[in-house]
């Protein structure tokens, strides 16, 4: 592929890859199946650190304990995690690899002492002012707890349990893992812990965001007055409406709760308008194309309401907003307001640096494999990236630089280019193509597709002029 720079008039899209520059790409892809997106095959073997099968949306419940504990804080440029989401990371700091290497090694071979390993993650604010580790007292972050250690080793799974790995850890210069975000926490002050120093360990206290369950209903209860008043059994547009009623009436008969409370402000109802208008959009109605919403998030609206804060195509301030909401109510009720404004009007995707517009929210899709529309990615230097990934953009406003490669890629059986911003230079993100000759095209793996870093890219109206941009 011939390179294209800022100053030449015309752009280059996806489809402008011609198949002989990527002939060396697919001739390196084999024939079997190819690993996930979710997967982050792109990093060194996988070694699990905790028993049982990951789903990467983990929540711990407190139990209406308030914990209180020292932990190691990561403060990450561009990036929100949500309790759910996973992130891989890959740590350079020697005196944050020795910490974390000895917990982890601990871990391997002494589980019953150390049953897990956590890091703190928190979202890096640039008009923080002071920089020092005061200024992070009072910040609401996530706990990720690591799931996967990405290492070379030539020695058996097993060996991996002994004293060694604590030996290679405190010898690396690198440690890699994976972790999912668990639940939400709020720095208190700084620790005196003596293995790493008081700039990098706080104590923390962790924060509500137990699961929310109904409670056992009973079904001798009356119907709720709206219900008794009318027959409405046979309207399919009303059986949503009156299983909600149902519900609130049935809630009010066993708590000091009134009927109305639960009927405007449940946020089941929420969640159920929520998903409702995300499984049909589709790319429709100004909508983000999410794709399918397991039954267990919908059936939880805390998991359901970080998963929309982290898949929804909103601000970096307004997902810290969603992040530092007091209760999962609040957060519904926000994304639900969000919602109806992407509704209202068509948005574009800009460009961060000069507004430029590049696409629009209708064109952000998720992957087939990958955890949502917007997923951590860390790269080869261990910057970690945080991509929405868009079906199309408009190939006037973007240049790609260089020629398409399968080193690493993010999302197995795509090559990735370089894609920068044409009025500015900046860089965007990437364009990715399927590199394999005869690789099946379907909704959610198409041909080609765009994935550009959250943190480059803002969201405005189109109707309205740039002073308007968001």
């Amino acid at each position: 592929m011939s390179f294209r720079s800022p100053s030449q008039n015309n752009a280059v899209s996806a489809d402008d890859v011609s198949d002989d520059s990527s002939s060396e790409a697919r001739a390196s892809l084999d024939d079997g199946p190819l690993p996930l997106p979710r997967d982050h095959s792109y990093l060194i073997s996988s070694h699990p650190l905790t028993r049982g099968s990951h789903n990467g949306e983990t929540l711990h419940a407190t139990g209406g304990r308030i914990r209180i504990f020292d932990l190691a804080v990561l403060e990450l440029f561009g990036v929100v995690l949500f309790p759910g989401s996973t992130i891989p990371v890959k740590l350079r700091d020697r005196s944050l690899i020795e910490y974390l290497g000895r917990q982890i090694a601990l871990c391997r071979e002494l589980p019953h002492l150390q049953s897990e390993v956590k890091i703190g993650i928190l979202a890096y604010k640039a008009n923080q002012g002071d920089r020092g580790q005061g200024s992070l007292i009072g910040r609401i972050g996530t706990v990720a707890t690591i799931r996967y250690t990405h290492e070379r080793t030539d020695i058996g799974s097993e060996s991996l349990s002994n004293s060694n790995v604590w030996r290679r850890y405190q010898d690396g210069s690198e440690l890699v893992f994976t972790a999912v975000g668990t639940h939400r926490i709020k720095i208190l002050s700084t620790s005196q812990h003596q293995d790493i120093g008081a700039s990098k360990v706080f104590v923390v206290q962790q924060l509500r965001d137990d699961s929310l369950r109904l409670p056992p209903i009973p079904r001798f209860f009356a119907s709720p007055p709206e219900q008794l008043s009318s027959d409405q059994h046979g309207s399919e547009v009303k059986t949503t409406e009156l299983r909600h009623s149902y519900r609130a009436w049935c809630l009010s008969m066993i708590t000091p709760v009134p009927y109305f409370v639960f009927k405007s402000k449940s946020p089941w109802k929420l969640v159920s308008e929520l998903a409702e208008k995300l499984r049909s959009s589709n790319g429709r109605n100004h909508l983000p194309s999410l794709g399918d919403i397991k039954s267990e998030i919908i059936a939880d609206p805390t998991r359901f309401s970080f998963w929309c804060a982290s898949n929804m195509p909103f601000r970096e301030s307004d997902r810290l907003s969603l992040l530092e909401a007091s209760s999962t109510y609040e957060r519904l009720r926000t994304i639900s307001n969000k919602v109806k404004e992407l509704e209202s009007r068509e948005r574009r995707i800009c460009c961060s640096r000069c507004k430029s517009r590049l696409s629009s929210v209708e064109n952000v899709f998720t992957v087939g494999g990958a955890e949502g529309a917007t997923s951590a990615y860390v790269n080869d230097h261990g910057y970690i990236h945080q991509i929405t990934t868009l079906r199309q953009v408009d190939e006037e406003e973007i240049f790609l630089h260089g020629p398409p490669s399968t080193e690493n890629s993010y999302f197995p059986g795509y090559s990735w280019t370089i894609c920068y911003c044409l009025s500015c230079a900046g860089l965007l993100g990437w364009m990715f193509r399927l590199a394999g000759a005869n690789d099946q095209i379907g909704k959610d793996r198409p041909k080609s597709f765009f994935g550009f870093m959250s943190s480059n890219v803002v969201i405005s109206e189109t109707v309205n002029s740039d002073s308007d941009d968001e």
